[in-house]
């Protein structure tokens, strides 16, 4: 049995001439440090636990049901009106998170999305504190 049939097929032969950029190329992808494994583990399990996503849809479909009684009884809308409103918010916060991770992923980056949703998120809980005050359901 020879030795180039015991060899996997992607094995390095120093047979073959590799230029000086190549190299270079190959030598810092050999010394780059290996990122992620086991030490990130902690940080992605208390982010993403999968009892933190149940206990999220077990409320938000709680939500749903205590929402349409306050839509059709305090706001007087239709049952079919405030299951269209119902409907959009649901439809809307399943998949902003999609178009937020592209946007993240192709042009901004993860710390900058972060930062810039932080941001909008007081902005937007701050408007609906000052509004809060003054608004009332129709009688």
């Amino acid at each position: 049995m020879s030795l180039a049939s015991t060899t996997p097929f992607y094995s390095y032969d120093s047979s073959i001439e590799v230029g000086a950029k190549d190299q270079k190329l190959m030598m810092d992808f050999q010394q780059a440090p290996k990122k992620g494994g086991l030490k990130t583990m902690p940080f992605i399990m208390a982010n993403n636990v999968p009892a933190n996503e149940i206990f999220e849809k077990v409320a938000s479909t709680g939500l749903l049901a205590n929402m349409i009684n306050y839509l059709t009884k305090d706001y007087h809308m239709t049952a079919a009106k405030g299951g269209t409103v119902l409907f959009l918010w649901s439809a809307l916060s399943n998949f902003l998170p999609i178009f937020g991770a592209s946007l993240s992923d192709s042009y901004l980056g993860r710390f900058r999305v972060i930062t810039l949703g932080s941001f909008i998120s007081l902005a937007v809980k701050l408007v609906q504190s000052i509004n809060s005050l003054s608004i009332t359901p129709p009688a």
